[in-house]
This record gives C-alpha cells, structure tokens and sequence, in this order.
C-alpha cells in the first residue's frame, strides 16, 4: 500500500507540471505563398513638384524552380499622369503588365509619370508594385517608392518604428485538464490512505 501510495503522489506531480512542459503555446504559422517572387521599385526623382517627370522602374525576380504567371500593377496618385510604355495596360493611375517569368529570371519593368496639383495634404508622393500569381485577388509581394515634395516639411532621415512583436495568448485548456486529473489523483490517493489506516492493526491491544 505504501508504494502504491507514493506511486499516486509522483504522478499528481508530474501532471501538475505536464501543461508547461509538454503543451507549448505558439502562433499559427502563415500558408506560404504558391510561388516565390520578389518584387523592388526605384524613383528617377527624390524630390519633386508640381509640373515635374519622374520615372518609375521596377524588379520582379523568379525565387522559384517553376516559371509563374504574373500580372504586376504598378498604382500611382490620381494627380500623377502615367504615360505610355511597351507592353504596359494604362488605366487612369494604374499600369499592369502581365509576364511570364522563368525560373531565376528577373522581369524588368518601366514606366514615366507628369505630375499634376500635389493636394496639401500630401507629404510625399509615393507609388506602390503589387504582384500577383495568376488569377489571384491578393498580392503575393507588394513595394513601395515615395519622392519628397518641394517645400514640404518632412524627416527623410527618420526610421520608421518598429512594428511591436505580437505573441500568441497562452491558452488555458491545459491547464483546466491538468487541474481536473490532478484533483482525481490527489482524491484517490486519499482514499488508499484512509483505507489503509482504517484496515491496518492497532498494536498494544490486548485481550
């Protein structure tokens, strides 16, 4: 009875560390993207006003080991006047090519700009390449380019902050049925004990 006794005790403790060392806590992982690009965009300009031109120039490089169906859409503010380039759809401030780039490769692409009335509230004038595989509604990369506005106050040496790290709540599963099997074992350990004593002789006793 004894050894079964200190047998129950062991394993309560066991169970009562078993939620900390046994189920860890970690964030989803995130569905990788179906292929594997990269995407960069440059500015002819770094500072610029109204009446100016600028040239935008983008990368598209193939990460993958399978060729990919892209359409790249190159979106520019409604004051920018995109011109006309080879093998480009301009629509009002977006241009979109659609290629087909090869394991490795690197897809070039170019485009100019007239730039109109810069509203007020502007403090840079900044276009954004997305990058999408096939008839997908979301990009798969996206970038972004800003110029500086003349007369504009602005920080063009201020780093942007730190997006703060999020880390995934601790759930409290484990430990609600760690606490339940704990409670059992201790109750029934209890039990042997009283059993015990009650069933063991009582010495000194005469007749």
């Amino acid at each position: 009875m004894r050894t079964i006794s200190r047998t129950l005790l062991a394993t309560a403790i066991a169970v009562a560390l078993l939620p900390t060392a046994v189920i860890p806590t970690s964030p989803a992982r995130a569905e990788e993207p179906a292929a594997q690009l990269s995407v960069t965009l440059t500015n002819s300009e770094k500072t610029v006003t109204t009446g100016d031109k600028v040239t935008y120039t983008g990368h598209v490089k193939n990460l993958g080991a399978a060729e990919a169906a892209v359409t790249i859409a190159l979106e520019a503010p409604g004051y920018l006047e995109l011109g006309a380039t080879t093998g480009a759809t301009v629509d009002k401030n977006t241009a979109t090519w659609t290629p087909t780039i090869a394991p490795g490769a690197d897809n070039s692409f170019t485009i100019s700009a007239t730039i109109g009335k810069i509203p007020s509230t502007e403090r840079r004038v900044t276009a954004v390449a997305s990058v999408y595989v096939g008839d997908g509604k979301k990009p798969v990369v996206r970038t972004a380019n800003a110029s500086f506005i003349q007369g504009v106050k602005d920080t063009p040496n201020q780093k942007p902050a730190r997006a703060a790290a999020t880390r995934s709540a601790p759930t409290v599963l484990p430990w609600i049925i760690g606490g339940g099997i704990l409670l059992v074992i201790i109750a029934a350990a209890a039990i042997v004990l009283t059993v015990r004593n009650r069933t063991r002789p009582r010495r000194g006793t005469q007749n």
